[in-house]
Order: C-alpha cells, then structure tokens, then sequence
C-alpha cells in the first residue's frame, strides 16, 4: 500500500508521458516505467535512495521500492543484493558497461567496489585485493578469450573510468590503444625572427626589421588524456636562447641591433592523436605565455662625416618586452617503441605578442621537436 500511495502521489503532481524527461525514469518493475526528475545526490547517496523531485518536494525511494532509476546524465542504478563486511544488503549498483560483462559500482561510507556478472556467472565482486588476487589479474581472467587488451592492464586504475572503459573495449572487441598520462622530456631546434614594436615612439624601431635567427629549445613535458578520449591536454615547459646581432639602413642612418635573450615558454595545448597502433598522427593548438629570464638588447645608430664616425644608443624599451603571449598550433606523428613509451616528431608553428593583439613586439617562429615520455 505505501508503494502503490507514493506512486499515485508521484502520478497526481507531476504529469508526464513515459520518457518526457529525457533520461529521467524510475522503474518499478518490468512493465512500468515512469518519468521522473530524479535527483543525483552523488555515489554514496544514490546508492542507498533514487530521489525524486516533485514540485518542491522530494522523495526517497529505496532498492526495495524501486527496481531500477536513471539519471539525466545517463547514470543507471539497479538494485542488487551484494555483501558487505558479512551482511547481504540490497542496494543501488551504477551499471557503468553492459555486455559480454557487465560492470557494476559501489560507493558505501567508507569503501568503494565494482562488481560484474556475466552470462555464466552472477553479481560477484571485484575488490582491489582479495588473498593473492589483484583485480588486475582478474580482468585479465575475465577478457582471457581477447588477449590484445590484456597489456594493457597496467595502465587501469581502480577508478570508475578507466575500469569502465576497459570492460567497453572488451565488450565491443575493440583494439584501439587505452589513452594514459604520459610525462617526458623534450627538445628541438626553431627559427626564430623577432618582430619589433611598430606602436614604439622610436621611428626607427618600427622599421628594423631583424634577420632570422636559429636556436636549439629544450624543456619538459605532461599529456593528460581528456575524459578518457584521444584528446588530451598537453602542456609543455620549455627553455631557450635567442642571440642576434643585425645592422640595417634606416632612414639613411646605419643602425646596429644586438640581443641576448633567454627565455622559459609554457604552451598550453589540446591535443589529438589518431588511436593507430604503432605509427599516431597527431594535431595540437592552445595559447602560450613565455618570459625573458634575460632581456638584453642595446640599438645603436652610426654617423659619419669626412673625419669621424658617430655611435649614438637610441634609448628604446620596447622593443623587446619581458613578458609575451600568443598561439601556437603544430602536427606530427607518435611513434609506439614499447606500450609504455613513444617517440613524438612535430613541426610547430608559433606566433608571440606583447599583448593578445597584434602591435606590440614580438617574434614569429617555426619549430621542429622531439620528445620521448619516460
């Protein structure tokens, strides 16, 4: 009778057609599906209620009450009876796969698990350590019949994600390489031409225009996969030197122009690799910030008459800024030496304000790097 009550309540306040909210919906039992605003109240509380919001109020449905609930994000809990330090207890499980294997999560006061049940098996548990067994290796037991996954286990954690995407790739037979973080170390050489202020008080600024300049960069780099996906967020930290010494004619005055810079970059980057086995094209783009650790630089201009020659310094300060920003966008390829390390080739092309507008000093560049992660 409570039951039958609290869904007739739930019937009478909020009238909507099976579905007509999306991927809200409360099953009670096989045939009946209702459409509800089910609330997410996180892991620990999902799994002991489905909330449900009518009106203003809201009610609490328990794994006795209600079969099975879905939320809008797609989330799916089912009720399932499993053990817990020695007690049979009926609960809410988010089926994270469903398949050859299907995966289940657990969130309590204090412990998390995973459970799975297959065709030939029911709801079993998948601690992190039971005895002498990993969960690794029972994922391995588990997908024994499709051994291309099996290296890699050594990049699955015990964290909702990467186990659900596991079991996915399992279940869809697919190959395609499992994204990790990867961390490494990187170096290359550029070409490098600095672009003078052309908004600088100083004439003679806005028409020097320096010759190219090669250099070689090295520095330090981290890869972080987005969401699981073959994008990642690839950020960089690099260091460099920029020497120049260049005489122009500038108004019909011979001016010198001499620079020693050194410089620290972090390119800020999304990144995407074609998931090929060995051989990994890639594309990347973001912003960058770079700053002169040293920021020496000296303008002079020359005259002559028939006995002497005149140095002069044009006092100039901006010319070259400390602090610079810009874009950058690249492409290569990632080439797999072992499952663990790869070797990356890129060219890359970067463009440095002073500020993020065109105007102020900066320099245009095109690089070619290498980079292995370790």
């Amino acid at each position: 009778m409570k039951l039958k009550y609290r869904l007739f309540t739930l019937l009478f306040f909020l009238p909507v057609i099976l579905f007509s909210q999306g991927a809200y919906y409360i099953t009670v039992d096989d045939e009946a599906q209702i459409g509800a605003k089910v609330i997410d109240r996180r892991d620990y509380k999902n799994s002991k209620y489905c909330h449900v919001m009518v009106g203003d109020e809201q009610f609490k449905y328990t794994p006795h009450e209600v079969k099975e609930y879905g939320l809008d994000d797609g989330s799916i809990y089912v009720a399932k009876e499993i053990e817990i330090n020695d007690n049979r207890q009926l609960v809410f499980l988010q089926r994270l796969e469903q398949g050859d294997i299907n995966l289940y999560f657990y969130k309590g006061r204090k412990e998390k698990m995973f459970f799975y049940e297959t065709n030939d098996k029911p709801l079993t548990s998948l601690p992190r350590q039971s005895g002498e067994t990993h969960y690794k290796q029972k994922l391995e037991e588990l997908t024994d019949d499709f051994p291309d996954l099996a290296p890699y286990l050594s990049f699955i954690s015990y964290r909702k994600k990467p186990m659900a995407e596991f079991i996915s790739r399992y279940n869809r037979r697919e190959f395609n390489p499992i994204p990790f973080f990867k961390f490494g170390a990187m170096g290359g050489y550029y070409s490098s031409q600095l672009k003078p202020a052309q908004n600088s008080i100083s004439p003679k600024v806005k028409d020097l225009k320096p010759d190219q300049e090669s250099g070689y960069t090295a520095g330090l780099f981290i890869d972080k996969p987005i969401a699981m996906s073959f994008f990642s967020w690839h950020i960089e930290f690099l260091y460099s030197r920029y020497t120049l010494s260049h005489t122009q004619i500038i108004e019909e005055v011979n001016v010198d122009f001499l620079a020693d810079l050194s410089t620290i970059t972090l390119p800020v980057q999304v990144r995407y690799a074609y998931p090929f086995k060995t051989l990994r094209p890639f594309v990347n783009t973001g912003l960058l910030l770079s700053y002169n650790l040293k920021n020496d630089y000296s303008f002079y201009q020359c005259s002559y008459d028939d006995y002497n020659v005149t140095i002069n310094d044009i006092n100039s300060n901006d010319i070259i800024n400390r602090r610079m920003y810009g874009i950058t966008i690249g492409g290569g390829f990632e080439w797999k030496i072992s499952m663990k390390h790869s070797v990356f080739f890129e060219f890359r092309y970067k463009k440095a304000f002073e500020k993020l507008k065109p105007g102020g000093s900066g320099n245009e560049e095109i690089q070619f790097l290498t980079s292995i992660n370790i």
